[in-house]
């Protein structure tokens, strides 16, 4: 489950929690179809669920003989961005939304988010 919010962000990670029926059928149609190991189908679902023209696109492409895309292949600067969305942006924003809910006021200052 990590591995697609390291692979390809939150999109598939909430469909993989969410959709899990539906999300492990693709992943064994894709299999079937493909001849491939699970982590490879896994990681293609996971570029699937994150943009599934430019997955589509990319499929069309290789088929036409461009370089396969090894889309299970987790990159530095993708674990980087998902760590500073998962500790600093999404509390910042919850954070946020919970203030503006509790006061009934869209006016809220830097000192109010960050006082605990």
């Amino acid at each position: 489950v990590v591995g697609s919010l390291l692979r390809q962000g939150p999109g598939p990670f909430i469909t993989r929690l969410t959709s899990s029926d539906e999300y492990e059928q693709a992943v064994l149609k894709y299999m079937a179809s493909e001849n491939c190991s699970r982590i490879e189908a896994q990681a293609n679902m996971d570029a699937y669920f994150a943009n599934a023209a430019d997955w589509a696109y990319q499929k069309m492409a290789e088929k036409k003989g461009a370089p396969k895309v090894d889309y299970n292949k987790i990159k530095t600067k993708d674990i980087a961005l998902a760590l500073v969305w998962a500790f600093f942006i999404t509390p910042f924003l919850a954070r946020t939304g919970y203030l503006i809910v509790v006061t009934g006021s869209w006016d809220v200052s830097f000192n109010q988010i960050f006082d605990f």
